[in-house]
């Protein structure tokens, strides 16, 4: 199993917001904070899509598949990263990578 990981495009905001949509609303609670459904969803996409300078997208693929992002914000002299991985997904990650050290 590999891992690829790159920036998604300015373009290709719209499947960041697919991508959140599918994800079950427990891990969409707890990223967000909040219960967050399609409308609140397709609304942080279009704040996004205003603002592509101070957003970015680092997106984890395995075989094509979403399995993670970090979102890259930016306001003034702040830069916040966010995480999001699929549940099953890191577990499969971890058990990949369980005993290996990184240095």
């Amino acid at each position: 199993m590999t891992v690829y990981t790159r920036f998604l495009s300015q373009s290709h905001i719209g499947k960041y917001g697919s991508w959140l949509k599918s994800l079950d609303p427990v891990t969409l609670r707890a990223y967000f904070g909040i219960g967050l459904g399609p409308q609140g969803i397709d609304g942080l996409i279009r704040k996004f899509k205003k603002d592509l300078a101070h957003h970015h997208f680092l997106v984890a693929q395995i075989d094509n598949k979403w399995v993670g992002v970090i979102h890259i914000a930016s306001y003034e002299d702040t830069v916040e990263f966010g995480v999001i991985i699929q549940t099953g997904e890191l577990i499969l990650l971890f058990e990949k990578f369980r005993g290996l050290s990184i240095t």
